[in-house]
């Protein structure tokens, strides 16, 4: 369909689209301007060269690239129960770790644990960090499609199977324990990047509980089906900013906080 960006020729829309290459360390500058247009031309056979932006001196086609920054704190009480400021990670945000303090006392490293009441006796996804550490946060959800040749709903319901996502650019623990009457169950772990690819993942089944990595802005799925990979298109998070109109433009995933399907009541914890 049509958009504010978009020409319309005999019923038909056209824009331009530049890709950039991805780079999920960049930030944003505010006073940097990473893309300026001055001017856009275009000639169709048999029609005089057009010109887009060149006498039009109140637009201003320049901007800034890259992801929003912050800082992020983690506290961890004598009880065990943790905090972290801000509580609520925002999405296209590189976080710098400052600092960690548990029971009052400065500390350089953690893990971070997500937690997870799934069918079974629980899933968690564990993700160690340090001070000094940047890490991009970025939220999207179920990567994989109908389209995906072997992926089903079904197979990854059956047995006490689950997904979820690895909503950062940093690899991620998962520890899947399938529960008493799935213990020795053999599932198939696979996990999709925002550029559509999908790979099987290595797992270790030690006495019914699964345990594998899964790579940087990956969603995965413990399934019993094989599933194979098909041609997608990819997302990318993050923003870009235009300082000639002060809008900030969303770029790809959906903001929306990925879950876990047969999953509920998500808590964060920390480990030392």
């Amino acid at each position: 369909s049509a958009t504010s960006d978009s020409v319309t020729v005999n019923d038909k829309y056209y824009e331009y689209q530049i890709a950039l290459k991805q780079d999920f360390t960049k930030t944003y500058n505010k006073n940097t301007c990473d893309l300026s247009i001055s001017k856009v031309t275009l000639r169709a056979d048999g029609y005089d060269t057009q010109t887009i932006f060149a006498e039009n001196k109140t637009v201003k086609c320049a901007y800034g690239i890259g992801y929003t920054t912050a800082d992020l704190g983690i506290t961890i009480d004598a009880a065990g129960n943790v905090s972290t400021s801000p509580a609520v990670l925002a999405d296209g945000t590189i976080y710098t770790v400052k600092t960690i303090t548990d029971n009052g006392k400065a500390v350089n490293s953690a893990t971070l644990a997500a937690e997870y009441n799934a069918v079974g006796d629980g899933l968690v996804v564990e993700m160690p960090v340090t001070v000094g550490q940047k890490v991009l946060y970025a939220t999207f959800g179920n990567l994989f499609t109908t389209k995906d040749t072997g992926y089903t709903e079904a197979g990854i319901a059956a047995l006490g199977a689950a997904k979820g996502a690895n909503n950062f650019n940093a690899a991620v623990k998962v520890v899947f324990n399938q529960g008493k009457e799935n213990a020795d169950k053999v599932y198939n772990v696979y996990a999709k990047d925002l550029s559509g690819k999908i790979t099987k993942l290595a797992a270790t089944l030690d006495r019914g509980v699964l345990t594998f990595n899964v790579p940087a802005l990956s969603y995965f799925i413990i399934t019993a089906d094989t599933v194979t990979a098909s041609a997608t298109e990819s997302t990318t998070p993050g923003t870009t900013t235009n300082p000639g109109t002060g809008a900030n433009d969303v770029v790809g995933v959906a903001a929306a906080l990925a879950v876990v399907a047969l999953v509920s009541g998500a808590a964060i914890s920390l480990k030392k």
